[in-house]
């Protein structure tokens, strides 16, 4: 929640709220992430960096072209990290998993990712090549 400035009924007031939706929109952002992490952590795996996008809007998130999830995740890369955790369930990142590995050495986790592992090793379905170590069945499980 934010409050917004509205001082008069005119242009300018009126651009000066869009800025703020802006930048209120990447606070939230910034929450969501810190929120993420804090669950990661919870269940037992240590964060050692993150970034959010600064981009809560579900749908802006779907039109991103699949080289920002390259992009955060290169920019993100630790090499004492175990892997590169990529979440929202709406970012084209299937695409970058495999160029992104092979950029860091790094496994790459990510929201569209998991969940189908999970239920393709419920359903004994066997691995998949193309989209990430994961589902290739080339990382610990």
């Amino acid at each position: 929640m934010t409050r917004l400035t509205l001082e008069n009924i005119e242009e300018n007031s009126t651009l000066r709220i869009v800025e703020e939706i802006e930048e209120g929109a990447r606070k939230l952002s910034h929450a969501v992430n810190a929120r993420s992490a804090k669950f990661i952590e919870d269940n037992g795996f240590e964060v050692l960096d993150r970034k959010a996008i600064g981009i809560v809007a579900n749908r802006e998130v779907g039109r991103l072209d699949a080289s920002t999830a390259l992009d955060l995740g290169a920019e993100i890369y630790r090499s004492d990290a175990d892997a590169i955790m990529q979440a929202c369930g709406n970012w084209k990142s299937f695409p970058i998993n495999e160029e992104l590995e092979a950029r860091t050495g790094t496994p790459v986790l990510t929201t569209n990712q998991v969940s189908p592992w999970h239920v393709a090793r419920m359903l004994g379905v066997p691995p998949v090549n193309g989209l990430g170590q994961l589902l290739a069945g080339k990382t610990p499980a």
